[in-house]
């Protein structure tokens, strides 16, 4: 009851699924706020991202995609959920990180969150096992030696 979010997030139906985004710079911030002020670097915050394919039980057919991040540069910092995916079957990695993207974007364009001063960040690096990495770079199979790409042009991951 005390953590209850006071905010309403949309839900957004994509790709035969419903999402529902938190916030990026909601969950830099929220983890931010949970650190002592002497551990926050100075420079530049190293942001972490995963997803990760969940489902409730082991007959559900309904699968689960959270987009977590969480700061490397921060001992000891607990991740933070920032978007949830709901399906039945998983679809379009593109349309399930687009508005992560989308945010990231932006926030990089303002330079940086505010956060008693201006805090700049990069994404350090993305982090998912093998199924879930095939899923997102769009291999068509993530157990073989050579996977096959939907996508021949690498750019278009955050496009």
């Amino acid at each position: 009851v005390l953590k209850t979010p006071r905010i309403a997030h949309l839900i957004l139906n994509i790709a035969r699924g419903e999402y529902l985004h938190l916030g990026f710079e909601a969950g830099i911030l929220s983890i931010l706020q949970q650190t002592f002020p002497e551990l926050i670097p100075l420079d530049t915050l190293m942001v972490d991202f995963s997803t990760d394919d969940a489902t409730l039980d082991r007959q559900s057919k309904i699968q689960m995609w959270p987009i977590q991040i969480s700061i490397a540069n921060i001992p000891r910092s607990k991740p933070t959920i920032v978007g949830i995916w709901r399906s039945l079957k998983s679809t379009n990695a593109k349309k399930l990180f687009q508005s992560f993207v989308d945010e990231v974007r932006d926030v990089l364009n303002r330079e940086g969150i505010i956060f008693h001063n201006q805090q700049k960040f990069k994404l350090r690096c993305f982090i998912a096992d093998s199924p879930a990495r095939a899923f997102v770079l769009g291999h068509k199979g993530h157990g073989s030696l050579f996977p096959v790409f939907e996508m021949l042009d690498s750019s278009s991951c955050l496009s």
